[in-house]
Parts: structure tokens; sequence; C-alpha cells
């Protein structure tokens, strides 16, 4: 995350302190998705990072913490790690392009904290003090040096948190970015956490993965980030069971009464019991997804992701 001080800059301090409590219980989001990293880099330190006349970042934070409504999110300012100046222990390629590139959004060093965050993929951290910077994607102007000295002006699109509701967004548009870089299996069982933070996986499903075709990757990253949008939405919402975006069936009572099929959809639960895993959804015309669901704690956990089985 990279502090975006210059939208930090107003008159209002009762409403300054309000923003700095979302903007934090935002960014909290953010770290406990995965999304980023309790890190955020600053053009100066919060002593030194002026909010309005004769009063810093720092004393809002402690303003904060003298608040009894507002302690837990002043406590996760003080826990972010801060790397101060902005570009310490940058790799050698980003300072290098840093000096060729200028934003025309803002200029000199207010522009420095936008710029960087194009160049790392980091999220900007506002205030919401204008409607510019109200928002969860915000557009950046720039220009950059070529290599024959020639001037080029961009723009690009970063991901900005003003709000603490601006952290849904951010958190999908990663979600769904991983789904679409990931290149195999092994890759997907071990970011699973923060591609499909809503779902639970048992431990066969691992061993499930390495049999399937490489080539169905991305089908079932897709549709494991199709049921993970609707089990979140399934919290938020309630319901006796989530709206599914895509078909998920309930297994036919003939084949539950078979033993010997009811039997081949029995799989090792996350809490260590074999249990029957009677929900399926489809990926691709042969695949299927089986689940468990607990409506009591709203819990989705695969236990299986293979070949149809059989019927």
């Amino acid at each position: 995350m990279v502090l975006n001080h210059a939208s930090f800059l107003s008159n209002d301090w009762h409403g300054t302190l309000i923003d700095l409590k979302g903007i934090s219980e935002g960014m909290a989001r953010l770290v406990d998705a995965g999304t980023v990293s309790n890190v955020l880099r600053m053009h100066q330190h919060s002593h030194e990072t002026f909010l309005v006349e004769n009063r810093t970042l720092l004393d809002a934070i402690l303003d904060l913490l003298n608040t009894r409504c507002c302690r837990e999110q002043a406590k996760f300012w003080l826990t972010l790690a801060t790397m101060v100046p902005l570009c310490s222990q940058l790799d050698t390629v980003v300072r290098d392009r840093m000096l060729g590139c200028a934003t025309r959004t803002l200029e000199g060093i207010d522009g420095d904290p936008l710029l960087l965050c194009i160049l790392i993929d980091a999220v900007a951290i506002s205030c919401p003090s204008r409607a510019h910077w109200d928002r969860d994607r915000i557009t950046i102007s720039f220009e950059e040096i070529l290599p024959d000295e020639s001037f080029e002006a961009r723009e690009e699109a970063i991901d900005n948190l003003a709000r603490a509701e601006h952290a849904r967004a951010i958190i999908v548009r990663h979600q769904r970015k991983l789904w679409r870089e990931c290149d195999d299996y092994t890759e997907l069982w071990h970011l699973r956490g923060v591609m499909f933070p809503n779902l639970l996986f048992g431990p066969d499903v691992e061993r499930h993965l390495a049999w399937l075709n490489p080539g169905w990757i991305h089908t079932v990253a897709n549709r494991l980030g199709e049921l993970d949008q609707s089990v979140y939405k399934w919290g938020q919402s309630g319901g006796d069971l989530p709206q599914w975006s895509c078909k998920v069936s309930f297994e036919s009572e003939s084949t539950l009464a078979n033993p010997k099929l009811r039997e081949k959809r029995r799989f090792r639960s996350i809490g260590g019991t074999t249990t029957l895993f009677c929900w399926h959804a489809r990926f691709g015309s042969q695949g299927r997804i089986h689940m468990r669901i607990d409506a009591n704690v709203r819990v989705v956990e695969i236990g299986y992701i293979g070949l149809h089985l059989p019927i």
C-alpha cells in the first residue's frame, strides 16, 4: 500500500478523523484477505505528514486512540510497518523507471505515490476529501521517457482505497486476476485461501487436483470463483442457501439410495471426519465439484474436484 499524502490535506479535522477510521477498516480487510501485506509506503513519517495546519497523521492516530469507538482502528494504523522514504528498498529497475516518469495528475512529490502504485501494482491509500479520490479505482495520467528520449503520454488505472467499502471491490479484482494468472493446480492449492477466501477445502482435494487435465485450470478456477462470490453474498444477505450464480444441484434420491454410489460421494472433511458431499457444480462438460453446505454457520466446503462420479 502507498499513502497518497496529497489527498489528506483538509481544513476539517473532525471529518479527517472519521475518514481515517474508515480507511483503517478498509486496509485491515485488504490485509486479512491477503490482497496486500501489512506495509504502508510513505513520503514522510506519520509525525511529518501534515493533514491540517500544525496537525499531523500521528496526531490524528493518537486522537483516534483516545476515542473509545475508534481504538481498534487506531491500533491498526500503529501496527502497520512503514517504509520511508517512498522508494526505499525498491528494485533498481523500478527506481530507474520512476526517474523517467512524471505524473500529470499531481505534480512533483505529490504525484510520486500514484506513479509508484502503477509501477509496483500497489493500492493507493487516499482520503475521500475530494470526489476524485472517493472511488476504488482511479486513472492516473503520466509521461514516460522512451529509449529514444522522446516522451509518451499515458494513462493507467490503479486500485484506490478511500473508504472501508472500497476494500471489497479491490479484493474481488485481485482474486479474479489470480484466477486468470494461475498456471497450475499446485499454485491454485497453495493460494486457495487468497483466491477463494469464502470456501473451505477438504484435505482430499489437493490429490484430486493433481489428477486433473492441466488445460482445465482456468475453467476450474473460474467456477470456484463463482462459488466463492455466491458464498460471500450469502453471508451478507442471509437465507437458507446461497443464491448461486452457476448451476448447483443436490444428488438424486436414487443415487443416495445406492450404498456403492453414496460411498463414492464421501470424502474427508477439514474437521477430520469422512462426510457426504451431496451438492455439486459443474465445470466444463465432464467435471464436477462436490460440496457440503452447513446452513447453520453458512459454510460451504469443497470435498472433491474431478471427473463426474459414477451414477
